[in-house]
């Protein structure tokens, strides 16, 4: 299968929240639907969503290249009037795909999902007591909890 770019599925999610009513989504929300949608991914196919690699910093996980592009917009909400979004090349079905993992962590507050990333016996957790800002073995996001298991 296709391996995406974390930022096209960023843009993917920034393209969603430009339909919402109250958009509440921040580079630090985006940050934790990747690794949710990463998580999810990687559960069901085996593989990687995205090729990016996720690192883990103290208020979650983080994909640094996202990060960057979308720091300039601080902790305010952002939308594609903000910045340049493209997710061309995402196919039909991984949209549905996104589009579940919208539906599922979209209507969270980032501060939740920060909580919720922060699992004592997760991947995070693992990786940020023994080195902070260190790269997430990916091999270790099957044990994330996901929305079913909060």
């Amino acid at each position: 299968m296709k391996s995406y770019q974390a930022k096209q599925i960023a843009s993917y999610f920034i393209k969603k929240s430009d339909s919402e009513s109250e958009n509440d989504l921040t580079n630090l929300k985006i940050q934790k639907m990747l690794y949710f949608a990463q998580a999810e991914f990687y559960k069901k196919n085996n593989e990687p969503l995205f090729i990016d690699s996720i690192e883990a910093w103290e208020l979650g996980p983080v994909v640094y290249n996202v990060y960057q592009w979308l720091r300039g917009c601080g902790a305010y909400t952002i939308s594609s009037f903000d910045v340049e979004i493209d997710y061309s090349g995402i196919t039909d079905k991984i949209q549905k795909f996104l589009d579940e993992i919208w539906e599922k962590y979209s209507k969270y507050s980032a501060s939740y999902l920060v909580e919720k990333t922060h699992d004592p016996n997760g991947p995070w957790h693992e990786a940020y007591i023994n080195r902070p800002n260190t790269v997430i073995d990916p091999s270790n996001l099957g044990s994330v909890k996901l929305h079913d298991e909060w």
